[in-house]
């Protein structure tokens, strides 16, 4: 079973800020392995986002990338889509399954790429003012060139969560700290 490793916030508590993800708009949420979660190098499983759609979305696509000192860096590592007409228009956690193994390091900060490039309607991101904790400074970016480049600085956060299993084969469960 997946091991929830990082994740914003703890809990779901206001459920009026938001951000919006259409067409050529994207949105990032850089994250840091190790800052709320357990820092060890896992392979992913999925994520988890907390969003709803006004309308016609289409398909939704996130996907990992690197982002070192918080700064979108390359391709995607590896990609999840789902499709967004099923998506509720009321808010709930819609979870992202990937089917292709990807190692995550400890220590080490990724962004979480969303997008929905066919939504003739808002897909809805949920945020909280707050920003996380981890992930490079700035930690919600947002393109409108489809990721061709990121204007940072957005003061919020998007509720996700992010699973995977232990990769590391010299680790044990008397590593593990509960209550991180």
């Amino acid at each position: 079973m997946p091991i929830r490793f990082e994740y914003n916030p703890t809990n779901v508590i206001f459920e009026d800020d938001s951000v919006i993800v259409r067409g050529t708009t994207w949105l990032a949420q850089n994250f840091l392995i190790g800052t709320r979660g357990r820092n060890y190098q896992h392979e992913l499983t999925n994520i988890k986002l907390y969003m709803r759609r006004t309308g016609t979305t289409g398909d939704v696509t996130i996907s990992i990338r690197s982002a070192p000192g918080g700064v979108i860096t390359g391709s995607d590592i590896v990609s999840s889509t789902v499709n967004g007409n099923l998506i509720s228009t009321s808010n709930e956690w819609v979870n992202f399954d990937f089917t292709t193994p990807t190692n995550l390091s400890e220590s080490t900060i990724y962004a979480i790429i969303i997008r929905a490039p066919d939504a003739s309607n808002d897909l809805i991101v949920l945020s909280d003012a707050s920003t996380y904790p981890g992930g490079g400074g700035d930690v919600i970016v947002q393109s409108t060139n489809s990721g061709g480049s990121w204007t940072i600085g957005l003061e919020v956060s998007t509720y996700f969560q992010e699973f995977g299993n232990v990769s590391n084969k010299n680790f044990s469960a008397s590593n593990i700290k509960f209550g991180a």
